[in-house]
């Protein structure tokens, strides 16, 4: 029995993507050169990662604000013993 895949789901302006591409698209398209927006990665009701999302005249730029597993990871750190 195959493992079932994990199904993301991107939300930009109250819509929702199941690729980050389309989610890139539609940001580029719906967006003024200009105008900055936060887009979020979901994966059963968890916020995984959040974005915010910049148009300019020729390009979008995507910059991660928060993920969650580098959250997580520093928290671990914190927790251990450095031992060495």
């Amino acid at each position: 029995m195959k493992k079932p895949k994990k199904k993301t789901i991107w939300i930009v302006k109250n819509k929702t993507f199941t690729t980050f591409k389309a989610f890139k698209k539609y940001a580029w398209y719906n967006l003024i050169p200009g105008e900055v927006t936060t887009g979020v990665e979901l994966f059963e009701d968890t916020i995984y990662k959040e974005y915010r999302i910049k148009r300019t005249e020729r390009r979008l730029i995507v910059e991660k604000i928060y993920d969650m597993w580098e959250e997580y990871l520093q928290q671990l750190e914190n927790l251990q013993l450095k031992l060495f």
